[in-house]
């Protein structure tokens, strides 16, 4: 599914206090395509992200996924919307700490009242190394694992676009290594558009496109 951005942007305040968080920006993303965000803090990446997820809402433009317009659409659905269609991962793991790793990865589907796929689930936790870990609750697991059934909750739901906003700020160069080269691999082998908001030179390296943002204008693509 492409997604797709035209002249959308971001205020907050208005008159003298108004701050533009991100200036009328145009982006084009084709499906599968991976792409990473870089910019100094405060430079409007987690903005952009947050529009591109439905998790905001713009000052003006549009987003759209295929004919979707993301907001034109009623708040009910653009939640069902998020749940099928959009997956996140966050620098906090965000994970519910009386649930088990396989509970915290079920949630997105619990929530929209479906059910396990097995071959599926399996799939995915192998491909992460979690599936001896799915009876363990989060304190038991590495940050490197906590994350992992971070990116397991977001894929289990089949996204279209998988939006990571510094995915491996709370790991160490080993674990950053592994999430990092686990999302590429998914991606890949299941057509995930992937965004990943970073301040790590070396991650966004790897991308075969890079956006810099700079108060609140994105740059040109530095692919």
């Amino acid at each position: 599914m492409q997604l797709f951005t035209e002249n959308i942007y971001r205020d907050y305040g208005d008159g003298e206090t108004v701050v533009h968080a991100l200036l009328p920006t145009t982006l084009t993303f084709q499906p599968g395509e991976q792409a990473a965000i870089i910019g100094a803090s405060g430079s409007g990446k987690s903005t952009l992200l947050n529009l591109l997820g439905g998790l905001d809402t713009p000052t003006g433009g549009m987003v759209r996924y295929g004919e979707e317009n993301l907001y034109q659409m009623k708040a009910d659905d653009l939640a069902r919307f998020r749940r099928r269609h959009i997956g996140f991962v966050f620098q906090a793991y965000n994970l519910i700490p009386e649930l088990t790793a396989e509970e915290n990865t079920l949630v997105p589907l619990l929530l929209d009242g479906q059910k396990k796929e097995e071959p599926f689930f399996t799939e995915v936790t192998e491909a992460l190394g979690l599936q001896n870990r799915m009876t363990h609750y989060p304190d038991a697991l590495s940050g490197g694992q906590q994350q992992r059934v971070a990116i397991a909750r977001a894929l289990i739901h089949h996204p279209d676009v998988l939006l990571c906003d510094e995915p491996t700020g709370n790991l160490d160069s080993k674990n950053s290594q592994e999430v990092m080269d686990y999302l590429f691999t998914l991606s890949e082998k299941w057509s995930i558009t992937l965004l990943v908001v970073t301040h790590d030179a070396k991650i966004a390296q790897r991308f075969p496109r890079i956006l810099h943002i700079e108060d609140g204008q994105v740059g040109g693509d530095l692919s």
